[in-house]
């Protein structure tokens, strides 16, 4: 299965992907004032960011295969994207 499997919420908006000279990968959410950033050095090799704009909290991870805490992040974003969308029709 792959990273974005694991992370991905109904509603997230799509990252951008950004491939590293080195063949790394770096997924990336900027929006809803909340940033996050995996980055895919090598297998089981992975490090992630993520900044909330509204809380000021920033936490950085190293991580293997457990992607729990990013899939988390990544749920934080998508309820603000539906949130934002819902304000937006209202």
């Amino acid at each position: 299965m792959s990273i974005l499997e694991k992370i991905a919420a109904p509603g997230t908006p799509p990252p951008t992907l950004v491939p590293g000279s080195d063949g790394s990968l770096q997924i990336e959410w900027h929006a809803h004032e909340f940033d996050i950033e995996v980055d895919i050095l090598r297998v089981n090799e992975v490090s992630a960011w993520m900044f909330d704009h509204r809380t000021d909290v920033e936490t950085e991870l190293e991580l293997t295969n457990d992607f729990a805490e990013v899939a988390k992040w990544v749920e934080d974003l998508a309820r603000r994207a539906t949130g934002n969308a819902i304000a937006a029709a209202a």
